[in-house]
């Protein structure tokens, strides 16, 4: 059976306009966004600011009731004015080197389980891969800060 391909035009959030064949509209969209970020990517490249990347969360999760804590977000490439999102709000970040950054985790506000997502974008707007953090409930019988 032959797939049917369709053209779609896209237009980017700066107006301009993008043909892309593809079989589906999410396909294409995949592609276009593949192709925004390698532009991205390489303007940066040509600017020598690349864009942060993260490599771990220390630590990667946290158990409900524990005590508030530093979250250290360890990568490169970060500058002064990064700023962490977590699930995709900005949360006011402690610049420590260009390998850390770190934001206070306010457990007491932590009442159950979930995943959140965390990623870096820095000054020029260039956002980082994004890391899952975890918050678990505590162990049977468990302590929090155990």
């Amino acid at each position: 059976m032959r797939e049917q391909l369709y053209l779609w035009k896209v237009t980017l959030i700066d107006q301009k306009t993008v043909d892309v064949i593809a079989e589906t509209l999410p396909m294409a969209l995949r592609s276009v966004l593949q192709e925004v970020i390698k532009v991205e990517r390489k303007e940066a490249r040509e600017k020598e600011e690349p864009p942060p990347v993260l490599d771990k969360l220390e630590p990667e999760s946290a158990t409900i009731g524990a005590r508030s804590f530093a979250l250290r977000v360890l990568g490169k490439e970060f500058r002064g004015g990064a700023t962490i999102f977590w699930n995709e709000r900005p949360v006011p970040t402690y610049y420590v080197s260009p390998t850390e950054l770190q934001v206070q985790v306010n457990m007491e506000t932590v009442r159950e389980e979930h995943l959140a997502e965390i990623y870096v974008r820095d000054t020029n707007g260039y956002i980082s891969e994004v890391l899952p953090f975890t918050f678990m409930k505590p162990a049977p019988g468990g302590d929090a800060d155990s």
